[in-house]
């Protein structure tokens, strides 16, 4: 993604820059006009004016010039920021789906043990801790359909453990199942969401 370094301004900055340019290059004009025509004048009046209307003049360029330095820094600042937040954001992401993947891969592999109940301790390496520390921080860059998926894919997660633990497998077998297609809907929800933000 490249920088953009494109100033904003708003009519009324526009208003106010394009009046202390015409007042600027006013007061230019008469400097040069009083410098040439009394050039070999040693009149202190016109010395005088010559300096208060450069001291004017200074001033209005100097603000000019100093407003579009701010505001470009402004801006760019504000970007920075922007970035570093969809950074952090892109972070949680990959964590999530990080987590979601192992979390299908152990299911894949151990479903058998865990429907003839050989080795359901196996269902405690499932987890959801990813889910629990990033949702605060995704949700601002997520629709609400995708957190709502992603919360789905958490609950039925920690459901699946809750029953296996209180020994409420009748069916077992279906809730894996809708897990893992849970699972795989989500992993590539978050993909999606990952090229988006990068």
């Amino acid at each position: 993604m490249g920088s953009n370094n494109d100033i904003r301004l708003t009519s009324t900055q526009l208003y106010g820059i394009i009046i202390s340019v015409i007042i600027s290059t006013l007061f230019m004009s008469i400097i040069i006009y009083l410098v040439t025509t009394h050039l070999l004048s040693n009149d202190d009046r016109v010395i005088a004016t010559i300096s208060a209307l450069g001291n004017i003049s200074g001033g209005i360029i100097g603000g000019f010039v100093a407003f579009l330095v701010a505001k470009t820094q402004i801006s760019s600042s504000l970007k920075n920021e922007k970035r570093i937040s969809t950074n952090s954001v892109i972070s949680h992401l990959k964590l999530l789906k990080s987590e979601f993947t192992y979390n299908k891969k152990l299911i894949e592999e151990f479903k058998e043990d865990i429907i003839g109940q050989i080795n359901v301790d196996v269902i405690d390496q499932l987890s959801t801790e990813a889910w629990s520390s990033s949702s605060s921080k995704i949700s601002t860059e997520l629709s609400d359909d995708d957190l709502m998926s992603i919360l789905t894919t958490a609950t039925t997660t920690n459901l699946l453990k809750v029953h296996i633990k209180n020994n409420r497998t009748d069916n077992i077998e279906t809730e894996l199942d809708d897990l893992c297609s849970f699972l795989s809907e989500t992993i590539s929800l978050l993909d999606e969401n990952i090229k988006k933000l990068i």
